[in-house]
């Protein structure tokens, strides 16, 4: 089964709130670089059992970048909380949970 993407203005939604929580983040501890953890996810324990993208198609990882999520013909995974990358380019939920924790209890952050 194959599931739908939700509405774009949900997505906008979920952009949003995202990004206000990074920013949240960022107050609390300033020293602390989200960017660099992507790469870490794919290569540590985490879960993940998944590297290729959730949302895309083609290439070894499912991704083409002139064949992004959303247009015709691009499907989203059953299980993004198994993947590493949302459509390439985006993290996935489950992903970006793991580095708040990481970053909240460590190893990610230290205090000062």
């Amino acid at each position: 089964m194959v599931t739908p993407l939700p509405p774009s203005s949900t997505i906008v939604a979920l952009v949003i709130t995202s990004l206000a929580l990074l920013l949240k983040c960022k107050a609390s501890y300033p020293y602390t670089s989200i960017f660099s953890f992507g790469d870490s996810l794919a290569h540590t324990d985490t879960g993940f059992t998944d590297l290729k993208t959730c949302c895309g198609k083609g290439g070894s990882y499912n991704y083409n970048g002139s064949v992004v999520c959303g247009n015709p013909g691009v499907i989203a995974c059953d299980d993004p909380s198994q993947h590493i990358a949302w459509d390439g380019i985006h993290l996935t939920e489950a992903a970006y949970r793991l580095i708040a924790k990481n970053i909240i209890n460590g190893p990610y952050s230290t205090s000062i």
